[in-house]
């Protein structure tokens, strides 16, 4: 069952759903709490994102979803920063909740706030350290178009106008420098605070290219202890991870 509540973020309030773990779980507080970020253009409560963390509850972890400020029911404009800083702030309560430890899971967009978070635990030296999971990750928006312009040359320049406005989210500059905007002072790179790293990508994703989810690992793994990329086959850019899931539960079934 989840339980709908909210946390004060800097614009106003902030959307949440806290999952809790399944009835017959013993372990009902403490333990491994999810942090997940959803994608542009969804909420927390789209389908895809709140499987994902029906079926981690079932595994007797908490998941905690949010809506960042101008998505969903919260309040305020959507900015780079703004976003960052509201995940922070449910990161934030997720840690007073006494946890064992923290997962967090970051889908697209989400994907560049979840390391937003890791990179900015890194830079102050924060507790918890963190398990971080990228779902159709990439290295920075401007990067994301890139493949696909060439199959309409025509509107390369428009997009690419566009994109010099637009913001940034560079996660790759982030992995490498640490800082809640990338290229700032961080210490042993900038996912120094990241116990493990795991890049899921969907072999079927057409909105990001599997060779930025790739770059993005190949620049995070060489901070970090532990780490994996899984290409999902026949998966696309929504559902890889599910995908993951639901193959895993077949195969020990």
């Amino acid at each position: 069952a989840w339980v709908a509540s909210a946390c004060a973020g800097g614009a106003g309030g902030i959307g949440v759903w806290h999952y809790r773990p399944s009835a017959g779980c013993t372990q009902r507080q403490g333990g491994t709490w999810v942090l997940y970020a959803h994608g542009n253009g969804e909420t927390r409560a789209w389908g895809p994102a709140a499987r994902k963390l029906l079926h981690l509850a079932g595994e007797c972890m908490h998941a905690v979803s949010f809506d960042p400020r101008g998505f969903g029911d919260s309040d305020g404009v959507p900015s780079e920063q703004g976003v960052l800083d509201d995940g922070w702030r449910v990161l934030e309560w997720v840690a007073g909740q006494g946890p064992s430890s923290v997962l967090l899971i970051g889908h697209s967009l989400g994907a560049a706030v979840a390391v937003g978070i890791a990179a900015r635990l890194c830079e102050e030296a924060a507790a918890p350290a963190v398990s971080l999971l990228l779902e159709g990750a990439f290295t920075s928006i401007p990067d994301t178009p890139a493949e696909w312009l060439s199959l309409a040359p025509h509107t390369a320049e428009r997009v690419r106008a566009v994109l010099q406005t637009a913001p940034r989210f560079a996660s790759v500059e982030r992995v490498r420098h640490g800082g809640q905007h990338g290229g700032q002072t961080g210490r042993q790179g900038g996912l120094c605070s990241v116990a493990s790293l795991l890049v899921v990508h969907g072999v079927r994703d057409w909105v990001v290219s599997q060779a930025l989810g790739r770059r993005l690992y190949e620049e995070a793994r060489g901070g970090v202890e532990r780490s994996a990329h899984i290409s999902v086959d026949g998966a696309s850019h929504e559902y890889a991870l599910l995908s993951l899931l639901q193959r895993r539960d077949a195969r020990m079934s």
